[in-house]
């Protein structure tokens, strides 16, 4: 099993690495504490991601079925599929050189924006009226013929369909390639963080067993029998992370509705606390690496083994700062109406 996270974790770094040079090098040599003499681009993804005509994005953000988030977890499938079969699109690696990988990039980011744009009828191919350089496969995703079926931004996109009960209308699993091992687990994930805040974060203190809710008893504190919480407006703001090792082993997120919150007097110390715990199946769960040291190990593993949302705090963080450079970066390269 955590030669399969190990996997996972490799295939998301390698994709997170991919879009932020791509989008803003000086933010991926900053992540890496690189001092670069040279931190700029050649603009392959700025150009990919201008619109030529007016469109609110803003639903497009905000909707989970086909949105921004679909369009970022169809990309970061695609650099594995592409890696897989490099004769499809060509070399995957961080040299810039003709733009391509770039241009693969934003055409599976941006692939299902037509629906938002123009309707669901011939979304693919309307497509071309807002972004009109993109891949020629992304504007017959939805119909690709034995041309373009085993092109990877398709395998992708049909990957990215198995979340759904029907996948079985869309989906031939003898077409796809191996699927990247314990995927589901970070796109639950994924999908979780693109929820509204504010949001609410609990740590364990203590190694000890997760169960069907979270925080267990053990947990509780106080003659209501609530939990601690911190609360911020994002899933990673100053308030949630940074709390010392001891608390970013392991801990939960979620939304705080899902939860309420209210004040506590626990006499020693003040606590806003959670009114009710929450089936583990809401929280999305965030753990420290390396795993092999982490005294939480058995609950991350535990956690991965039952299908829970889960990715090391390193990817998670870099995953939510990343979606919003896309949001903001495609926001401001849309014509105004």
């Amino acid at each position: 099993m955590i030669d399969e996270i190990k996997s996972l974790t490799t295939v998301l770094n390698r994709f997170i690495d991919l879009l932020q040079v791509a989008i803003c090098k000086r933010c991926w040599t900053k992540s890496r504490n690189i001092q670069a003499a040279f931190a700029h681009h050649d603009g392959h993804m700025a150009e990919q991601l201008s619109a030529a005509t007016h469109w609110d994005p803003q639903p497009w953000f905000d909707e989970l079925d086909h949105g921004l988030i679909h369009g970022l977890m169809t990309a970061c499938l695609v650099t594995h599929y592409a890696e897989l079969n490099p004769q499809a699109v060509g070399h995957i690696a961080f040299r810039e050189s003709d733009g391509h990988v770039e241009r693969l990039l934003s055409s599976c980011i941006l692939h299902d924006v037509g629906r938002f744009s123009h309707g669901n009828h011939n979304h693919a191919a309307k497509l071309r009226e807002v972004y009109p350089n993109l891949l020629p496969v992304t504007y017959v995703h939805d119909n690709p013929g034995s041309k373009h079926e085993t092109h990877p931004l398709v395998l992708a996109d049909r990957s990215e369909l198995l979340r759904f009960s029907d996948w079985q209308e869309w989906v031939d699993l003898e077409n796809l390639p191996p699927l990247v091992p314990q995927i589901d687990r970070f796109r639950s994930f994924a999908y979780k963080l693109a929820q509204a805040g504010p949001w609410a974060r609990h740590g364990f203190e203590e190694p000890q067993q997760l169960a069907d809710e979270f925080p267990g008893q053990f947990e509780r504190m106080g003659e209501r029998g609530t939990f601690s919480i911190e609360v911020d407006e994002s899933p990673f703001g100053p308030c949630i992370s940074n709390h010392g090792q001891k608390f970013n082993n392991f801990y939960g997120l979620i939304p705080v509705d899902q939860i309420g919150a209210y004040y506590c007097d626990t006499l020693r110390r003040d606590h806003l606390a959670g009114q009710k715990p929450a089936p583990v199946s809401q929280w999305a769960f965030v753990y420290a690496e390396p795993l092999e040291n982490n005294p939480f190990r058995d609950q991350v593993v535990d956690a991965y083994r039952r299908g829970l949302a889960i990715a090391p705090e390193r990817v998670a963080t870099a995953w939510w700062r990343l979606t919003g450079k896309v949001r903001s970066t495609i926001s401001v390269l849309i014509p105004p109406p």
